[in-house]
């Protein structure tokens, strides 16, 4: 059986706080979700356009809706058997998106390119899920190390935090 988003997404929930007013000059967010992240979903029409059109008025509901069909199923994240790595992996493509994919495409010996397809599948759950973890984790604290960096003015205060939540992963 494959990994289910809803305990990915309860980890997540321990890391992403509640509503702040600015995120490391980003605007607000509520749940992870920026208010750019959440005007762009609104525009895909349908029933994303029921969402509140300010960030603050986002419901824990709402953002589990968010992750699953924005994130979780575009990350191939469903395709890991490992309900460990997939909570990993998904936390992390939730803030990095194209970086986690490649990330875990190095951790288990893919040529990265960023797409989570069948033969990504096949080499992460080839793997010992501990070792893909271990490696994934060394892999993601290695790119934010970098992007912290490159421009500290910005992402130095996150870098804390994402240590911290790769050690709770």
């Amino acid at each position: 059986m494959n990994a289910q988003p809803v305990p990915a997404f309860e980890v997540l929930m321990e890391h992403e706080g509640g509503y702040a007013s600015q995120d490391n000059n980003r605007g607000p967010v509520n749940f992870g979700v920026t208010q750019l992240t959440l005007d762009g979903i609104r525009t895909r029409g349908g029933e994303w356009q029921k969402l509140p059109a300010d960030v603050k008025d986002l419901t824990r509901d709402q953002v589990f809706g968010i992750f699953r069909d924005c994130y979780w199923f575009p990350s191939g994240a469903w395709r890991i058997s490992d309900q460990r790595l997939a909570t990993a992996y998904s936390n992390m493509f939730y803030n990095a998106w194209t970086a986690a994919t490649k990330a875990l495409q190095r951790a288990v010996g893919v040529q990265p390119d960023a797409k989570f397809g069948p033969v990504t599948a096949k080499a992460v759950n080839a793997m010992k899920p501990e070792d893909a973890l271990a490696a994934f984790k060394r892999e993601m604290l290695n790119y934010y190390e970098v992007l912290a960096l490159g421009d500290p003015a910005l992402y130095a205060d996150d870098l804390r935090g994402w240590k911290k939540r790769l050690e709770g992963l």
